[in-house]
């Protein structure tokens, strides 16, 4: 892909703004149901704390070989929250963490236009669908305890995670958006464009899978892409007509159908007698291809019996 100009131009920073002020109310929240769980009682979120054990617990601080462990594997987004810790030089302020959650909801509706422009074209009104899909995306309610939340800090780093890997996988695979030319910079720098996006799209694979378990599917939805490009059908080619002799009997269709043989023996003034073809293959002979006369016996019996019998009574009295 080409990223010097965006397709989706001023609907991203739209989107972007759109989905900033929706949330803007919840920075005066205070932790609520697991961000207590996740952050305040997590000692891996807690600043001082040793920054090894995070890649062996799971998302709650539990290490993830003990038997009431969660199973989720989600280090980045610890990562995340140990950044507010590490910037505060203390305890964990509710007030950090709705507003990078505010911030990364905006980036991915920016994100969400400018993937939805380039996949549309905007040849093709991929603008206008841009505009609806982002501003639908950032102010949709289902969103609200992902944002709202701190612990749907995940969900967020994952979905910004996607995000990239789709454009990184376009650059790896070398296809510019719609209605553009390939990319440029010769075989050289298109080489280093592909290597550059297919590392990149293996760090954004990395990168959603380790902020939340659903980001593995990333890779189903990027083979997707890689189905072959279909190629258009040709056009039947027109056959020449081949030479047809006058005489009807030098075409097979006048073998196989009854009613040009029933049609043609009533020209002769016998529509009984089957019409066989002439023996002499001169005149019924086509170049490259021989052909088997069948004989076919029509007989046409016509009966048309009509009978028709009126009967009329009246009786008409007249009494004074």
């Amino acid at each position: 892909m080409h990223f010097a100009a965006s397709e989706a131009g001023w609907v991203v920073p739209l989107a972007f703004f759109v989905g900033l002020a929706c949330y803007l109310n919840c920075i005066a929240c205070d932790f609520v149901f697991d961000d207590r769980l996740a952050i305040l009682n997590n000692k891996d979120v807690q600043h001082g704390a040793a920054l090894a054990p995070i890649w062996s617990n799971d998302f709650w601080g539990k290490g993830l070989q003990m038997h009431d462990s969660h199973k989720s594997y989600r280090p980045l987004t610890i990562l995340s929250f140990r950044f507010h810790t590490w910037w505060r030089q203390g305890e964990p302020r509710p007030a950090d963490f709705h507003a990078a959650n505010a911030l990364l909801h905006a980036l991915v509706c920016g994100c969400v236009a400018e993937l939805a422009a380039r996949t549309c074209g905007v040849r093709s009104g991929g603008r206008r669908i841009a505009l609806l899909s982002s501003l639908l995306f950032a102010a949709h309610p289902i969103h609200v305890e992902a944002v709202t939340g701190t612990v749907g800090r995940a969900e967020l780093l994952c979905a910004l995670a996607c995000m990239a890997g789709f454009a990184s996988h376009g650059a790896a695979a070398g296809r510019a958006a719609a209605g553009r030319a390939p990319l440029g910079g010769g075989a050289r720098g298109g080489r280093v464009r592909a290597c550059a996006g297919a590392v990149a799209m293996v760090a954004s694979i990395a990168a959603a899978v380790l902020t939340k378990e659903t980001g593995v599917t990333l890779v189903p939805m990027l083979a997707a892409q890689e189905r072959p490009p279909s190629r258009p059908q040709p056009s039947p080619q027109p056959q020449p007509r081949q030479p047809t002799s006058m005489h009807p009997s030098c075409t097979l269709e006048h073998h196989l159908d009854p009613a040009k043989l029933c049609r043609h023996d009533l020209r002769r003034g016998s529509h009984r007698t089957s019409h066989r073809p002439p023996r002499s293959s001169s005149s019924c002979s086509r170049p490259g291809a021989s052909v088997r006369a069948a004989r076919v016996r029509v007989r046409v019996r016509v009966r048309v019996r009509v009978r028709v019998r009126v009967r009329v009574r009246v009786r008409v009295r007249v009494t004074p």
